[in-house]
């Protein structure tokens, strides 16, 4: 969960604890609040956990006004450096406590019950077939992959709305704040209110996303779903019918949330200028109105092309599933191909009927050409008729053959013994006529004769003599097909009805083998857990995590102050908080166990991935577990960033001196028409920048200095060696310069072995080494002649 401080002021009166911070916290990062004791860090942590309230500004979890919401609203987990922990329980119900009076915990654990019992149910149906519970699995599968690709196409899509809405902010902001001054703070909230609203955009847009799944889901739940497919989908159409009501709520929130936003650059607008009035479209001179148009035209883009190609993936897919669900758990079975089988006999016989008919049709009408030797309608229309009179008489003859298909079926599965396996996997019953090819009807046939007959004259067919040699002809053609034909098909459907019972129990004997699925069973039930077990097993897991499973039994006064700290941060993440804050919880550490107990501490974070504040005075605590610090002076923030950006760039005078061991020499230094001098006599001349006469500080860290003047290299100073301290792995020494100059810098071993009977020494170092900071303390970055 991502977390966002927004002007969040702090007064008591007679101080103030915290003086407009805004601090950008991303998902997942752990983020030190770094300070000297009294600068505000851990006012502004008990914030965060809403243990105290603020004066003014606006705490946000992933875009939600959280400031005025209760610890127990906020879903975090609290560390405290006192650890806090029960005395008189033992670390087990320590770890537990907070299990036993959270309402989520109870929610999820009905939530979690609900999902596997019903997976339970669903293997139960199967009656144990492999066949059945393999296809289960599969669709199950397909599914899980289908949502989570759809989830992850969503967020991209996040990101795509964003990203295009970008260069419209930009350009509607710059114009909007061209001509006033100190409007940069104003300007930044404008530009955060903005994307804001265009995250509720998108949120609404996922909700009807959802919303088109969730209809897909009750769509298929109309049709008549086997045990392949019921449980599943009626288990998945009601979680997402949770998370669109979700949706819903959290969209209700983010709304709250923008109007408070909106309400607030409404005053701050004033103190601009009081003729700025962002928020009124009807001007043309602030642009507003064109910056709705712009926004409105590029969503409603948006949601023509990329979104609609989410939704048609979507449809496509469930379409892809209603038709699955119709598909028989055994495929093409031998009850199916047999009829398809006979059915292609059939149609084969069929084409060769008609085909031979139609030959003779033509070679007739060639015959009495000469009657119409003009008329190709009429020849044409004559040929349809005739064709159509031996479609209408083989129809006759199909009808028979049906007939036989039904009663030799009927016959067959009314014989046949129906198991358990064959009624769950709906196995006899067929449509026949589905596997039979349709004929022309006769009834049509006769309606388009009556047509030709109206339309053309048939004078032609009372020639006695050639239409009696068709006729002739044709008779005899039919009783040969017939003869030849009709025979056989009888016999081979007897043939293939009489093979059918030794086909089918071959096939079900393959395929209806039953699997022992206590095991199955047994891991399902592992998810389904008693309010008491799950608790246990939540207890396990959180004292895994931070190495202390065969403590449980103790008391925390039988505990060392690492483990009494592992046991308090057990306790804040056994619920699985989407925040956890840390407050100084290895101040009452010794130094190594500090240094182990940090080492884990950022292990573990990035294992769970949980959004982590830790409050901190040690730079060097600081510096090796964090993603981002935020350095805090006076209740007022001085610099954020990475710890390297932070200590390679240090904003002002206070950063640089807070951040890195030993701290970083100041020297005082006079600039003069942009020249100043060096302790050694040696002039620096700044390039690009018009000074007169200014008092500027230069600043060089003790591990930039160097004996060896190389190439390359400045001549600082030189001076006596006043203060030599050796820690083993280096030394840092202390160099006088001058009466009111002390320089420190650091020595390998084997640097100082070789020097130290030397009593002074040079000092140098690179030009791009050098800090310089203005009388306002703050860096000023610059380039030397």
């Amino acid at each position: 969960m991502s977390i966002k401080l927004k002007n969040i002021t702090i007064d008591y009166g007679n101080f103030l604890a915290v003086n407009d911070l805004s601090v950008n916290i991303n998902k997942g990062e752990l983020v030190s609040l770094l300070g000297p004791s009294g600068c505000g860090k851990t006012t502004a942590l008990n914030a965060i956990a809403g243990l105290i309230n603020t004066t003014s500004g606006q705490i946000l979890f992933d875009g939600v006004d959280v400031t005025h919401k209760t610890p127990q609203q906020r879903n975090i987990g609290l560390v405290f450096q006192s650890y806090a922990l029960y005395s008189h329980m033992s670390v087990f119900k320590n770890i537990a406590y907070p299990l036993y009076h959270s309402k989520d915990f109870k929610k999820e654990l009905a939530r979690d019950n609900f999902k596997y019992k019903n997976r339970l149910k669903d293997l139960k149906q199967t009656k144990s077939y492999e066949l059945i519970i393999k296809q289960q699995n599969d669709f199950l599968n397909d599914l899980k992959s289908f949502l989570k690709l759809t989830n992850n196409n969503i967020k991209l899509l996040e990101t795509e709305f964003l990203k295009k809405h970008k260069d419209s902010i930009i350009s509607y902001t710059d114009q909007l704040f061209i001509n006033y001054e100190n409007s940069e703070v104003l300007k930044n909230h404008l530009v955060s209110y903005l994307y804001d609203k265009l995250k509720i955009k998108f949120n609404e847009i996922e909700s009807v996303i959802e919303s088109t799944i969730l209809k897909k889901y009750k769509l298929l739940l109309t049709h008549k779903l086997d045990v392949r497919f019921q449980g599943t989908i009626g288990y998945y159409s009601w979680l997402n019918e949770k998370n669109v009501k979700d949706n819903k709520k959290h969209l209700a929130e983010l709304i709250k949330t923008s109007k408070i936003s909106k309400k607030q650059i409404r005053k701050e607008q004033k103190k601009v200028s009081a003729e700025l009035d962002i928020f009124t479209a009807s001007s043309t001179e602030n642009g507003y109105d064109n910056y709705i148009n712009s926004k409105n035209l590029i969503t409603n883009s948006f949601i023509e092309n990329e979104v609609a190609e989410l939704e048609k993936e979507i449809n496509d897919y469930f379409d892809k599933v209603l038709l699955k669900t119709k598909e028989p758990i055994i495929k093409n079975n031998k009850i199916e191909n047999s009829i398809s089988n006979i059915s292609k006999k059939i149609n084969a016989f069929k084409v060769s009927y008609l085909s031979k008919h139609e030959k003779l049709i033509v070679k007739y009408i060639k015959s009495i050409s000469n009657k119409f030797p003009n008329e190709i309608q009429i020849k044409d229309n004559l040929i349809n008729y005739l064709f159509n009179i031996s479609k209408i008489e083989f129809n006759s003859v199909q009808e028979k053959l049906n007939e036989l298909i039904f009663e030799n079926m009927q016959s067959f599965v009314n014989s046949c013994d129906k198991d358990e396996f064959t009624q769950l996997i709906n196995y006899y019953p067929l449509n026949v006529n589905a596997y039979l090819e349709v004929s022309e009807s006769s009834n049509e046939l006769l309606k388009i004769n009556n047509e030709l007959q109206k339309n053309t004259d048939f004078d032609t067919l009372n020639d006695n003599e050639h239409y009696k040699n068709y006729v002739s002809e044709k008779e005899q053609l039919t009783e040969l097909l017939l003869s030849e034909f009709v025979v056989k098909l009888e016999n081979f459907i007897s043939e293939t009805f009489d093979k059918l019972p030794i086909l089918v129990n071959n096939e079900l004997s393959k395929n209806s083998i039953k699997i022992d699925i206590s095991e199955l069973e047994s891991e399902i039930r592992k998810n389904i857990f008693s309010k008491k077990r799950k608790i246990r097993s939540l207890v396990l897991e959180a004292a895994k995590q931070v190495e202390i499973e065969t403590q449980l039994n103790k008391k925390p006064s039988e505990l060392s102050g690492g483990q009494q700290q592992r046991v308090a941060i057990a306790r804040a993440v056994v619920k699985k908080p989407s925040i956890l804050l840390m407050d100084e919880p290895l101040s009452n550490l010794d130094a190594k166990l500090r240094l182990t107990t940090r080492e884990w501490i950022k292990k573990f974070q990035q294992k769970v991935g949980i959004t982590t504040v830790f409050v901190t005075h040690d730079q060097e605590e600081a510096m090796s577990i964090s993603d981002s610090i935020f350095v805090m002076n006076k209740g007022v923030l001085q610099q954020g960033g990475t710890p390297l950006e932070i200590y390679n760039k240090p904003k002002n005078k206070f950063v640089a001196n807070f951040i890195g061991t030993p701290n970083i020499n100041f020297i005082d230094v006079k600039v003069k028409k942009s020249i100043f001098e060096l302790p050694s006599g040696e002039e620096m001349t700044i390039k690009n920048l018009k000074i007169e006469k200014e008092n500027w500080t230069l600043g060089i860290r003790p591990e930039r200095i160097s004996i060896s003047g190389t190439k390359g290299k400045i001549f600082i100073g030189e001076g006596e060696v006043s203060l030599v301290e050796q820690l083993g792995k280096q030394n840092h020494i202390k160099v006088r310069l001058n009466k009111e100059l002390e320089i420190t810098l650091i020595l390998e071993p084997h640097e100082w072995n070789n020097l130290k009977n030397s009593s002074v020494l040079k000092l140098y170092a690179r030009k791009e080494d050098l800090y310089l900071f203005d009388t306002n303390t703050n860096l000023v970055e610059v380039k030397y002649a």
